[in-house]
């Protein structure tokens, strides 16, 4: 009888190792996914930069900046807007509204980067400003639709990241069930058991 409480104990104890060994590769996975993403907002807007102009390749002041802003609204609808959203009635309008104020705050906030701290404009003529106009309509749509990828990115991260959760508590709760069925037949077998050797 000891026997079967110590394998059963242990059973428990493996079950519980294989849970811990299971959240830290979990936790392990979310870091590296995390570390990637920054690491995507970091190189992509240099590369579309380069793209842009293939003479300025040299990241400044500004493209710091640039990707800072991007990692800030990674992680505010990561954290903030994401849980205040979704799970709520009219959560998608809600979220909908809030990113839309967010993106148009930052994309004024990367034109004030971009002048302020971008390279030196040069003075030039009726034509040239027409020029300016196109290009800095190409470079607005362009950060526009990073942040759009910037916020699809956190909205991905983050409902993986609660499907996983979910499955996580799904399979604890299959496993308490399962020892509790265990006690139950327990508790069942163990006055048969001793009514039938006392006979």
């Amino acid at each position: 009888m000891n026997d079967k409480d110590n394998n059963g104990n242990g059973a428990d104890g493996l079950d519980a190792l294989g849970g811990i060994k299971a959240k830290r590769k979990q936790r392990l996975i979310h870091f590296f996914v995390h570390l990637l993403c920054i690491s995507i907002m970091f190189v992509l807007p240099e590369v579309l930069l380069s793209m842009a102009r293939p003479r300025y390749v040299d990241p400044n002041f500004a493209f710091w900046l640039k990707a800072l802003v991007y990692i800030v609204l990674f992680y505010i609808n990561y954290y903030y807007v994401i849980d205040s959203s979704f799970g709520r009635q009219r959560g998608v309008v809600r979220f909908l509204v809030i990113n839309v104020v967010i993106v148009i705050s930052m994309l004024f906030l990367l034109y004030f980067i971009a002048d302020r701290y971008g390279p030196p404009h040069k003075p030039m003529s009726l034509h040239g400003y027409r020029f300016e106009l196109i290009k800095a309509s190409s470079f607005v749509l362009r950060d526009f639709v990073m942040m759009v990828l910037t916020i699809s990115l956190s909205v991905a991260l983050k409902l993986s990241d609660r499907w996983l959760k979910l499955e996580r508590r799904q399979h604890e709760l299959a496993i308490s069930r399962r020892n509790e069925e265990l006690q139950n037949l327990k508790s069942q077998i163990n006055p048969h058991f001793l009514f039938n050797t006392l006979n």
